[in-house]
């Protein structure tokens, strides 16, 4: 079970104030559709969600043919109330986000927006979910689309080992289905059976409308009360299948085209309502959550057999699934197997450490903080509760019974369900392994102070008494963009997580899980950074930990070899999909020499080329005071906090002055268009310009034209998905860094498409200056906005966001005043910004498609 309440026990008990800012309230409206309405305080965001009781195991008659996604995707294309195009309009108009998602036994709808468009909001779900058209035209359309995503499965290695696990772990539940469906009983699907479904499961009493944020209960209350309108569908006929018991151990092994293989090992468990789940949650941590696990420690602490390990328990209505996910190399498939289950039979022999019980207690805990943060994520918190439970608030009782666990409890369960009989094995990889080694087997802005410390340190410190967590970052200029040797930067941010002369890298990570905290590293183009995020109580610990860090790591040869390995093993991920193959090859022919033009996760062969001498070396020119901004952002007393880190953080030796130098950027002088072959069934296009700087106020209307663009209600879907059903997946995006970026079209299509949207792409771009409307410019600026607002609602958004203005010298107001500068964008500026940037003389298109796409491009 992932948390899902609304308060963490301890917290409770603690009498934290920021707690009695929220309030929640379940009505039952007359037609029986439930209402909750959560209110955060001062939070400046709002969601509000439907969920619905529909999903790939209630499919009943219609069960394998995904109609619960399908449905999901044309309730977006309009309703009797409003069209498919003015939805996107109206979720722009209030600066909103929204989407929706199908599980095996729901389907959520929302909308993400700032709070004082929460009514909007409400009457904008209410639009789409009453009375939908589902035109058969616009279904052929969609169903097209979704076939060309289910070909898409063959290119995305986590997707097929995921659903060959679950199809293989069962017989007959349901959950064995894809939630996409099969395309043979997915091409079935008309659309009368779409009507029947939706009169089955989108009555009123089978939805529940979620509604969270810095909202007034009442006021929401009332406006909920449009949803009168959805009509009672009585009790719905849906058998569900029960699982057979499993008598003996499953193995399958899938190959597609994959540098790095995927392994996952699962067991048959408990299902949401049963006693065990709290143990198994915890087995959960234990056994592969974080590097103080066990199985972090022996697959890749000492074994050095796996680049990655995870591990779940995954509790839905029915009995779910416990699992251990890996990524490795195919060579080390049974030795990874083996030792697995040698950790398992230890823990039945031995049980659990007092320690890892208690580190478990706290990860668990505290992770809850971090899934509240935003309104999104407290209206999913109180929804699932509720839509399991009908109490909005189990995660009290939920966190009450994970206090009460101990080691018995976790052997029992270890020994009930983790058994070789209950267990199932997925593997993937390349044919070539295979074969060869097959034997081997508010938001207004609270007052943010800047300070600069004797020694050089830029502090960026805002405190917020309604927030539940401190966000502490530790920002440096650097990057890719400075690697003496390219990705050297990738390595050297997952270093400073190695370890001190006082704590090894385990032990750093035990002391971080300790204070109920959570830590990542950071490495962008321009900059590098680390981030502790904690409760309150432990700030001054956190803030102890990261001074003891960027003060006195230790780059130990061990852990280099096993970050560098770590960091291969995901730039090699980069390379398994369509897009980023496209992106990377992209970014090589546009920028040339110029560091812009490496991978972002890195390329293998550089990051394999890096020595430690030259981490060492960065290390000491960028971790350096006079180079770094701390930003310091949360619920803490400010005079407590400042004086401590003038204590602390301004003893810190300054180095020697750090200066980023101007690196010439070297475009094509003539369009370029590059063909290659993409062996698998989609295809991909991207098309790149020369773009600006983030000096310039052009990266602005940049950003509000791809907006423009982007997302349901954009020209450029509206165009080539809904018009011409040749896209799977399409947008633009605006790059802009210390030196020029880049403006980037992307879309996915078929390979039998590959053509047709490769001609409408262009056509698209070409006559975008005379089709560009000031309502559609309107509409993406109030999604900017927007989308400003929600990315820095949590303490850790709006401190990165700050911390990274102050590093690259934009000033701690910069989130406000580019606000206003959004505001002031006319649709003179888009056309005169299209003219300027959308230069045919140095664009840059990358083709990716089967053998059968060649020679198609413009030269």
């Amino acid at each position: 079970m992932a948390i899902t309440g609304s308060i963490v026990l301890s917290i409770l008990e603690s009498g934290f104030s920021k707690f009695s800012q929220h309030q929640t309230v379940v009505r039952q409206l007359s037609n029986g559709m439930d209402v909750i309405v959560c209110s955060m305080g001062e939070n400046n965001s709002a969601s509000v969600q439907v969920w619905v009781a529909a999903g790939s195991s209630t499919e009943y008659q219609w069960s394998g043919a995904g109609i619960s996604h399908l449905l999901e995707h044309m309730i977006f294309k309009g309703s009797s109330k409003i069209t498919g195009k003015q939805i996107g309009d109206r979720v722009k108009a209030i600066g909103g986000k929204i989407n929706a998602y199908t599980s095996h036994e729901r389907t959520v709808f929302f909308i993400d927006c700032p709070k004082e468009y929460v009514k909007d909001a409400i009457e904008i779900l209410h639009m789409i979910l009453s009375e939908p058209l589902f035109d058969r035209q616009e279904l052929e359309k969609e169903k097209n689309v979704i076939l060309r995503e289910m070909d898409m499965r063959q290119d995305s290695p986590d997707r097929e080992i995921s659903e060959t696990l679950w199809e293989t772990a069962f017989r007959v539940h349901p959950y064995k289905i894809p939630v996409i469906g099969y395309p043979e009983l997915f091409k079935k699907l008309t659309r009368e059976d779409l009507v029947k479904y939706y009169k089955n499961f989108y009555g009123s009493e089978h939805c529940v409308l979620v509604v969270a944020g810095g909202i007034q209960i009442e006021d929401v209350l009332k406006k909920a009360e449009i949803f009168f309108s959805f009509q009672r569908s009585g009790p719905v006929k849906n058998p569900v299948a029960l699982e057979p018991p499993q008598l003996s151990q499953k193995k399958i092994r899938k190959t597609m085209p994959v540098d790095i293989a995927r392994f996952i090992t699962a067991f048959h468990g408990p299902s949401f309502y049963s006693p065990d789940l709290y143990p198994m949650d915890m087995l959960s941590v234990i056994l592969g959550q974080g590097r103080p696990s066990r199985l972090y420690q022996r697959l890749i602490q000492k074994e050095n057999l796996v680049y990655s390990v995870d591990s779940w328990s995954y509790t839905p209505k029915d009995p779910g699934l416990f699992g251990i996910y890996c990524t490795l190399d195919a060579k080390n498939f049974e030795k990874v197997e083996r030792i697995i289950f040698e950790e398992i039979e230890k823990i039945k022999e031995q049980g659990v450490k007092d320690e890892e019980i208690q580190r478990a207690k706290t990860k668990i805990e505290s992770e809850y903080l971090f899934s509240i943060q935003t309104a999104h994520g407290t209206a999913a918190d109180v929804g699932s509760n509720f839509v399991f439970t009908a109490d909005p608030d189990f995660s009290v009782l939920y966190l009450k019974n994970i206090k009460k666990v101990d080691a018995v409890s976790i052997r029992e369960a270890v020994k009930k369900y983790l058994t070789n009989e209950r267990s199932v094995i997925a593997e993937l990889c390349s044919e070539e392994k295979k074969t060869v080694e097959q034997g081997k087997t508010e938001k207004e802005f609270l007052s943010v102070e800047e300070i600069k410390l004797h020694n050089g340190i830029r502090l960026v410190i805002r405190p917020n008494p309604y927030a539940n967590l401190v966000s502490i970052k530790a920002l440096f200029l650097g990057g890719l963009r400075t690697d003496e040797q390219p990705g050297s930067s990738i390595v050297l941010s997952s270093m400073l997580e190695s370890g001190t002369s006082k704590y090894n890298a385990q032990e750093l990570a035990l002391e971080i899980e300790k204070i109920g905290g959570q830590s990542s590293v950071h490495t962008g183009y321009n900059s590098i950074g680390w981030t502790i995020e904690v409760p309150p109580d432990n700030t001054g610990k956190a803030m102890d930990i990261m001074k003891s860090v960027l003060e006195d790591s230790v780059f130990p040869e061990d852990e280099f070899s096993l970050k560098k390995s770590q960091a291969i093993a995901i730039a090699k991920q980069g390379y398994e999909q369509p897009i980023h193959i496209a992106l990377n090859r992209l970014r090589k022919e546009l920028f040339g020499k110029h560091p812009y033009s490496n991978p972002p996760d890195g390329n293998p062969g550089d990051l394999q080329d890096i020595k430690i001498e030259t981490v060492i070396k960065q290390a000491e020119d960028i971790i350096n005071p006079q180079n770094m901004v701390l930003s310091i952002f949360g619920n803490f007393s400010k005079k407590e906090t400042e004086d401590k880190i003038k204590a602390s953080f301004g003893s810190i030796k300054p180095g020697k002055e750090f200066k980023i130098q101007q690196i010439p950027l070297d475009f094509p002088e003539a369009p370029k268009t590059i063909e290659e072959e993409f062996d698998g069934e989609g295809a991909c296009i991207v098309i790149g310009f020369p773009g600006t700087t983030m000096y310039s106020d052009d990266r602005y209307i940049l950003d509000v034209l791809a907006n423009a663009m982007n997302d349901q209600g954009g020209s450029l879907y509206h165009r080539l998905r809904d018009e011409k059903a040749l896209a799977y997946s399409l947008g633009s995006a605006n790059i802009s860094g210390i030196e020029q970026g880049a403006f980037i079209f992307h879309i996915l299509t078929s390979k039998e498409n590959v053509k047709e949207a490769h001609t409408e792409i262009q056509r698209f771009i070409n006559s975008l200056a005379e089709q560009i409307e000031e309502k559609s410019i309107e509409l993406a600026k109030a999604e900017a906005i927007g989308a400003q607002v929600l990315q820095t609602q949590t303490e850790g958004g709006l401190g990165f966001a700050v911390g990274l203005d102050v590093l690259y010298g934009m000033g701690a107001d910069n989130q406000e005043k580019s606000l206003e500068k959004i505001k002031r964008i006319k649709i003179k500026d888009v056309k005169d910004v299209i003219q300027e940037y959308f230069n045919q003389d140095r664009k840059v298109t990358v083709i990716l498609g089967p053998k059968d796409t060649q020679n198609i491009g413009d030269r």
